[in-house]
């Protein structure tokens, strides 16, 4: 009797912390065929993957895989895909905006973010502002705090 009925508290113990670490936002609804935020960042190419990274943290989703591409005009670009707790995915592309010349890897660097299928647009917007912020802090320098 007492067993069972501390695998019941525990059980709902469980379940009542589970059900307050999701997002307590709720999405912000966006038409399927609304542009997607998109930005423009100077920033070392390098330094995308780290940027990528506290981005996710930040917009609370996990990044599930990442396919760099070189792309016919010598352009690199990153592809993202990232999933969070409601199950929406997200994909986010960092693309060199003109190839890098010579070893200096800074340069101009386009950030799009986009929900597939489903759209949330202060997800999108979120991932799109704190890769372009930590790209910034991140400029010409080897590390930097995460702020």
């Amino acid at each position: 009797m007492k067993v069972a009925r501390l695998v019941t508290i525990s059980l709902l113990a469980a379940s009542t912390l589970l059900a307050s670490c999701g997002s307590s936002q709720r999405p912000e609804p966006v038409e399927a065929d609304a542009p997607a935020p998109a930005a423009t960042v100077r920033a070392d190419w390098n330094d995308v993957d780290a940027a990528v990274e506290v981005a996710c943290m930040r917009a609370q989703v996990a990044l599930l895989m990442s396919s760099p591409s070189l792309l016919p005009d010598r352009r690199r670009s990153i592809r993202y895909r990232l999933l969070a707790s409601d199950d929406r995915q997200y994909v986010l592309v960092a693309t060199q905006a003109a190839p890098i010349q010579g070893v200096d890897p800074s340069g101009l660097i386009d950030l799009v973010a986009r929900g597939t299928p489903d759209r949330d647009l202060r997800v999108e917007r979120m991932l799109v502002r704190e890769t372009a912020r930590r790209l910034e802090h991140l400029a010409g320098r080897d590390w930097a705090p995460i702020r």
